[in-house]
């Protein structure tokens, strides 16, 4: 039985950039709502950390949206906590 994100039907950031490349969203899916990144998903520490929501830009690995492309990592300490995971 496999997991996933209780969150991903739902998750902002999937319904706002449904028109990613098709590969890139299914690499994302796999590794952070579907495998063995689910702990680290930056969205939802984010949410843990912060008691909200993160912005609808900021992707499952802590990139942020900028003209269609994935650039910049998220100034936040959600990134602290995955530098420390294990």
């Amino acid at each position: 039985m496999s997991r996933e994100c209780s969150r991903l039907v739902n998750c902002p950031f999937f319904q706002k950039y449904k028109h990613l490349e098709e590969a890139e969203i299914a690499r994302l899916k796999r590794l952070f709502c579907k495998g063995p990144y689910m702990d680290q998903c930056v969205r939802k520490l984010y949410k843990e950390l912060h008691g909200e929501d993160s912005p609808a830009q900021m992707s499952p690995e802590g990139k942020i949206m900028n003209d269609e492309l994935l650039t910049e990592t998220a100034p936040c300490e959600c990134m602290q906590r995955i530098a420390n995971y294990g």
